[in-house]
């Protein structure tokens, strides 16, 4: 069987691997993107399409994503706001002074950095998002920058603009078997084989099934989210109301989402979405007489620390890992910096602390 060959290959078609894809195809790079099923099919098309950054910790986090949100925003002018990306602004909601301490030692940080966030009164929610019930708040942290945006919309432009600067897809094409024995790397789907000098992997809560037989851990586990979603209504909210309140630019609202150790179930549970739209009620009375469409559910990869995992593996420079949390917001900052190190042969000083050997992740975490 004759190989696809590319410079390097990629597993994972999400919003992480697409987007490291489409910088390295800029850079003139021939990638091919091995995908198991099609753009979206993973923990990229079932979020609560938030892009934010205002609570974000440690410091170098935040101001990674905060480079990830200036360059969603070039994105988004190169493509004529195609990805829909709005700015809209978001308030994360502090319910009570203990959730208040625990965050705002992060607003005060993150603003003295250079992160436009701040901590409001009850009153100021009220003047901005009316229909929130303040009563059961004792503020918020407001963030103009952050905002949301249309995952898909997203997925369709990067693919679709890697394709036209010369790389390849292959969709449902579920990866069996890499080999790293030889010249260069080989991955085996089941009809097919590929080889090239480099490989990513980006698979998201597959990604330690498929890193294991090449000698490494990678320490990440899914986690269970899962969201309500309202028909379309009239504007009831400007901005992103964190936690579990977005209204889309076509009125529908997502509720949620839940944070479950569930392995690797993805369906979704009544106990877990009455809890959800409990919670949106309290928060907003309005939403009472709003009709749900559907639900559905995801798994999110989650390093033990929360933090990505942004490296090679040890005695393998040519083999590398992505995968991260709350990937949406950092994917640009991610396709970035792994397309430099790999086109560059060197580690950009802002993917130091995302080792895949810190001590952070030598543990797994208990709740």
């Amino acid at each position: 069987m004759i190989p696809h060959s590319h410079d390097v290959l990629v597993v994972g078609g999400g919003i992480v691997g697409a987007s490291i894809a489409y910088y390295l195809s800029r850079r003139g790079i021939d990638v091919g993107v091995i995908e198991r099923s099609h753009p979206g099919g993973g923990a990229s098309g079932a979020n609560a399409a938030i892009i934010g950054t205002s609570l974000s910790s440690p410091l170098h986090y935040a101001r990674f994503e905060q480079r990830s949100i200036r360059l969603f925003l070039q994105l988004s002018d190169e493509t004529g706001r195609a990805i829909r990306f709005q700015p809209c602004g978001r308030l994360s909601l502090l319910q009570d002074a203990r959730a208040l301490k625990r965050v705002e030692g992060n607003i005060h940080r993150n603003h003295e950095a250079g992160i436009p966030v701040e901590l409001i009164r009850p009153e100021d929610v009220g003047r901005l998002e009316p229909e929130i019930a303040t009563t059961r708040i004792v503020g918020a942290a407001l963030c103009p920058t952050d905002g949301q945006i249309d995952p898909f919309a997203t997925l369709r432009i990067l693919v679709s603009r890697t394709l036209a600067q010369g790389s390849t897809y292959y969709f449902h094409s579920p990866v069996r078997h890499i080999d790293c024995s030889g010249s260069g790397v080989r991955v085996a789907t089941e009809g097919d084989v590929y080889h090239a000098s480099t490989l990513v992997v980006a698979a998201g809560i597959q990604t330690p099934e498929l890193i294991a037989p090449l000698g490494w851990n990678v320490a990440v586990r899914p986690v269970r989210g899962q969201i309500l979603v309202t028909e379309a209504l009239p504007t009831l909210f400007r901005h992103v109301i964190s936690p579990g309140i977005t209204q889309c630019p076509e009125g529908n609202v997502l509720l949620g989402v839940s944070t479950e150790e569930a392995g690797f179930d993805r369906r979704t549970t009544l106990p877990a979405l009455q809890a959800i739209a409990k919670e949106a009620l309290a928060k907003a009375p309005i939403l009472r007489s709003a009709r749900l469409l559907r639900t559905f559910a995801g798994l999110r990869p989650m390093p033990f620390d929360g933090l990505p995992i942004l490296d090679s593996l040890p005695g393998r420079e040519n083999v590398f890992v992505a995968v991260a949390h709350n990937a949406v917001t950092s994917s640009q900052a991610i396709g970035s910096s792994m397309a430099e190190w790999i086109a560059e042969s060197r580690r950009p000083e802002e993917l130091v602390q995302y080792r895949l050997t810190r001590p952070s992740l030598a543990e797994r975490p208990t709740y």
